[in-house]
């Protein structure tokens, strides 16, 4: 009896140690589980992080190298606070907007009648419009109109009815260059605070080299329409216009380079170069091209010769920057493939030091 008895008692024990066992085990494998799901969900938030920032660094880069999708400058800077709402009768603040407000503040009684309003100012409607978002990109309209007047007046088999196209398309490039100037002056007078938020922004202010790249366009025009049946005072006022244009083309070259190369930006990639950072670097090539045809009409051969060393410095300054950038541009096109859609036509913009570069 006694050992049946003890039998039973070691039985007995052994099932409470298996339960316990068994316990353990599950609660083992109820942790392991619940360790497992929840290193999956933390890795499903990181992974769904990665596509999110992934996601709007694209949309951020596509923006930032699109001066069509880019916010204008202007638009970085707060706009004035409007004056408070007040009665017509008494001068005194709404009572109807306190209410709506604090209406609107309470989410279970907001309604469209209650929606806030957010009033405009004077600023966002009319010319001010229109000037205090006016971007220097479009000055680039105004070398495309230039360079169909060159192209047609160059042509070898002239015609006279090539001559009146060719003006026609210089008159209308000077309007709209002068268009554009009083716009941009109107610009940064009335809003000068837009300037300094225009130079640093990555992408408008590259544009600022397509002034002078307009310009240069100007005076090749009036060497080659203008100078033949104008006379020497022609001669003399395209030198100095050349001369006012190759300033500008050698100082927007070297401001807008050292602005690049300067200014701290977090998240910048190889992904992100363009073809537009050739714009400023253009610039000075553009100015040597229309030199050395200024040279060409030129009386005196002090004048030609100071006017084509000039030309010679400044396709020296321009022409290594420009293959050094587009060397770094084709290694962005090897890694990144082409760039998206909404910017593919800035792929062209390699012709234009190419091109001009040979040309000067």
């Amino acid at each position: 009896m006694t050992n049946r008895a003890s039998q039973s008692n070691c039985r007995d024990k052994a099932e409470v140690r298996a339960l316990h066992v068994n316990s353990d085990i599950k609660n083992l494998f109820d942790i392991v589980q619940i360790r497992y799901v929840t290193a999956l969900h933390h890795r499903a938030v990181s992974e769904i992080a990665k596509i999110q920032v992934t996601i709007m660094s694209n949309m951020e880069a596509v923006a930032s190298d699109n001066p069509a999708v880019t916010a204008p400058a202007s638009q970085k800077v707060p706009p004035p606070s409007p004056p408070p709402r007040r009665d017509g009768a008494h001068g005194s603040r709404s009572s109807s907007q306190s209410t709506s407000n604090t209406q609107v503040d309470t989410p279970a009684e907001t309604s469209p009648s209650t929606t806030p309003y957010f009033p405009t100012t004077k600023h966002d409607h009319g010319w001010r419009r229109i000037v205090r978002n006016f971007s220097p990109s479009w000055f680039s309209v105004t070398m495309g109109t230039g360079i169909v007047s060159v192209i047609f007046i160059s042509i070898p088999w002239q015609a006279p009815w090539l001559y009146y196209l060719s003006l026609t398309f210089f008159i209308l490039n000077a309007i709209l260059f002068a268009l554009a100037t009083v716009i941009s002056l109107l610009r940064y007078t009335l809003y000068p605070e837009i300037w300094p938020v225009m130079l640093h922004d990555p992408v408008n202010s590259l544009f600022l080299a397509t002034i002078p790249m307009g310009f240069a366009t100007l005076i090749e025009g009036w060497v080659f329409l203008l100078i033949p049946h104008w006379g020497p005072w022609a001669r003399t006022v395209a030198w100095g216009a050349w001369m006012l244009d190759a300033i500008v083309a050698f100082g927007v070259t070297a401001c807008l380079s050292w602005n690049l190369l300067s200014q701290e930006r977090t998240g910048t990639s190889l992904s992100r170069i363009t073809a537009a950072q050739l714009l400023p670097i253009a610039a000075t090539l553009v100015a040597a091209g229309t030199g050395a045809e200024v040279a060409e009409v030129l009386e005196g051969s002090g004048k030609k010769m100071g006017t084509l060393l000039t030309c010679y410095v400044m396709w020296g300054a321009g022409m290594p920057l420009a293959l050094t950038v587009i060397v770094v541009y084709y290694q962005r096109l090897a890694v990144h493939k082409l760039p998206a859609r909404e910017i593919i036509v800035s792929s062209f913009l390699p012709l234009g030091p190419l091109g001009f570069g040979g040309y000067g």
